[in-house]
Formats: C-alpha cells, sequence, structure tokens
C-alpha cells in the first residue's frame, strides 16, 4: 500500500485510479456514441449525427415511411459524402428505422444521384426495406411547372423578385428564362 506525501501526488493518484476502474465498467458501446441517429419533427425527417458531422435526411410518412435518398450528397459542413460514407449511412438508417418504428421503409432513389449505389444497397438490403421508388429532378421539375402553370390558368399569379406573372404568356416566358441551380 501506498502513502501519499503530498496533495499534488494524492490528486495524480485518485485520478489515475478513477480512470483504471472506469475502464473495467465501461464497455465499448458505452464508448462509440456515434452515429447518433433520430427522428424530426412529426417522426419524419431524420438527423444522423457523426462525431464530426451531421446531416438530415428527407423522410415522410405517406402510405408507409419513405425515405429520399438524393439529399445524401454533402454533410452540413459542404463536405462531399464518399460513397463509402453513403453505404454506411443506408445500413444505418435502414437498421434504425426497422429498429425503431417496426417497419421496413421505401426508399425513394432519385435517378439523377447514385442511381447504380442506391439500387445496389436496396438489393444487399433487400431483407430490410419494403420496397424502391424512382423519381427524377426533370419529373419534380416538370411537376413544378405543371402545377404553377394550372395556377396562373385559374386566375392565379406568381411573383418572382418585382415581377407578377398572370398570363400563361408571361410565365412560359418565366419559365425558359429562370435560373437553374
Amino acid at each position: 500500500m501506498a502513502i501519499f506525501t503530498d496533495q499534488f501526488t494524492t490528486t495524480i493518484s485518485i485520478a489515475t485510479m478513477l480512470s483504471f476502474f472506469k475502464g473495467f465498467f465501461t464497455t465499448k458501446t458505452d464508448k462509440t456514441s456515434f452515429p447518433k441517429i433520430s427522428l424530426g419533427f412529426r417522426g419524419e425527417d431524420l438527423e444522423y449525427v457523426t462525431e464530426n458531422d451531421s446531416l438530415d435526411i428527407s423522410s415522410t410518412w405517406i402510405n408507409g415511411r419513405r425515405i429520399y435518398m438524393d439529399n445524401l450528397q454533402n454533410w452540413k459542413s459542404n463536405k462531399i459524402i464518399s460513397s463509402s460514407d453513403k453505404e454506411v449511412i443506408f445500413k444505418d438508417i435502414v437498421e434504425f428505422l426497422n429498429k425503431k418504428t417496426k417497419e421496413k421503409p421505401i426508399v425513394v432513389i432519385n435517378v439523377d444521384h447514385d442511381k447504380e449505389l442506391w439500387e445496389n444497397l436496396c438489393e444487399q438490403y433487400k431483407e430490410q426495406i419494403s420496397s424502391i421508388e424512382y423519381q427524377s429532378e426533370k419529373e419534380k421539375d416538370q411537376l413544378m411547372h405543371d402545377n404553377m402553370l394550372d395556377n396562373i390558368r385559374r386566375g392565379g399569379s406568381l411573383i418572382d423578385g418585382n415581377q407578377t406573372i398572370t398570363t400563361e404568356e408571361q410565365f412560359l416566358e418565366y419559365w425558359k428564362n429562370r435560373e437553374k441551380k
């Protein structure tokens, strides 16, 4: 048994002993708390947090939980998400939803973003997903066009900056010249 001779030695020894005993009672799963995955407002969107970054993943519940893979492009820090990270995120999200919500998700693949990667992952985890749905930027763009044009035709208007669009001709000119992001 050691005899402590001064306050400094005692402080170091107690800290060392605490660290030593903490190792006995801490498991690897206690140390690894990442990723943290949670459901957002109304149980829809998902938040995926790692030790160094985070990501919001679009999800809806309309006749089944849908997760939208097209927004897995950049972390919140704007760093590009690598293909290997996308694979890990996909696996983590699918397992989380199966466990947390007790339902298999519908994976929505935007054909304009990593279609082959998402299809391969869906095949690999097919027992954990309900189905696959496809969409594309062109289809979303066409739907927006059709809805806006329908609004104008029914007497509505569209305001873009200082310009108010009220006729079909104005809308078609606006649509042709609008800035694409």
